[in-house]
């Protein structure tokens, strides 16, 4: 019997043994996800906090201890250019704040390069302007002269094999709101944004999609020098581009830029649509 009640004591202390290691486990996996939920809650807060989302159309007044102020970033990569290309954007500080590792990856705007077809390509924003600055004599111009939100900059160029010589960039493609068509009191990418064709200098800034407009998708044939754009247009007027608005393929010569037309035609549409949609 001795022996009999020993080993239901160790099983009832092995059990117990096993029940505090479930609740320390336990307490700690719920300590663990209470640390990531406060860590969480806590970036979203400081990129709240610090983060501008689309320019004021009205002048911006300090909140509080929270200045706005424009940063000047290091230069995007325009390979085979003369010039240096300098985002500019916003960011809400406060007085005496330390900067954090956060706030410096967060305002950090996105850069991605990706390849398709004829063409690879680099894609930077949102900025609200930038600042081209000439390698040689240190000349200096900002693209908009005007408030604008500037939503995606892209760089077409060649894609290269060990045949092909290098090839200069001729031209930047950029998609800007330069107005508050929804008014909410800000422009950025919530309101109608055209795109722009523009030199490699900042210069000769040419709008080539219609207004009211949000430009999309984009593709370059170089062959051709021809660029097409998908556009979404708002033609219900109610300040939103959604699915109850049209989506539209255009094609510009980036040779003669200008407002961009159509590239598959009504009358094509209307005998597509005929088989496929009419009874």
């Amino acid at each position: 019997m001795g022996g009999d009640d020993k080993h239901m004591n160790l099983t009832k202390i092995s059990q117990k043994i096993w029940q505090i290691a479930g609740l320390v486990a336990c307490a700690l996996f719920l300590l663990g996800t209470l640390a990531i939920v406060v860590g969480i809650g806590f970036a979203v807060f400081q990129y709240k906090t610090h983060h501008v989302n689309g320019i004021a159309v009205d002048p911006m007044e300090d909140k509080g201890n929270l200045k706005v102020t424009a940063e000047y970033g290091l230069p995007l990569p325009l390979e085979g250019s003369d010039f240096y290309m300098i985002p500019v954007t916003l960011e809400k500080k406060k007085h005496g704040q330390a900067r954090e590792a956060f706030s410096e990856v967060a305002y950090r705007s996105r850069y991605d390069s990706y390849s398709s077809g004829s063409y690879s390509s680099y894609s930077w924003g949102p900025y609200y302007n930038l600042v081209f600055i000439n390698k040689k004599t240190g000349e200096s111009r900002p693209l908009l002269t005007q408030k604008g939100f500037i939503n995606g900059v892209y760089l077409p160029e060649k894609k290269y094999d060990k045949k092909d010589t290098e090839i200069k960039p001729t031209f930047l493609l950029l998609k800007i709101a330069t107005a508050d068509t929804n008014n909410d009191g800000v422009i950025n990418e919530k309101d109608a944004s055209a795109g722009f064709i523009a030199s490699i200098d900042g210069t000769k800034l040419t709008q080539v999609t219609p207004d009211n407009t949000q430009m999309k998708w984009w593709s370059y044939d170089l062959a051709s020098q021809r660029l097409f754009v998908e556009i979404i247009h708002d033609v219900n007027n109610d300040k939103e581009f959604d699915w109850d608005d049209p989506q539209t393929v255009l094609s510009v010569n980036v040779l003669d830029p200008k407002i961009a037309q159509e590239f598959v035609s009504a009358e094509i549409k209307n005998k597509i649509e005929a088989l496929l949609l009419k009874k």
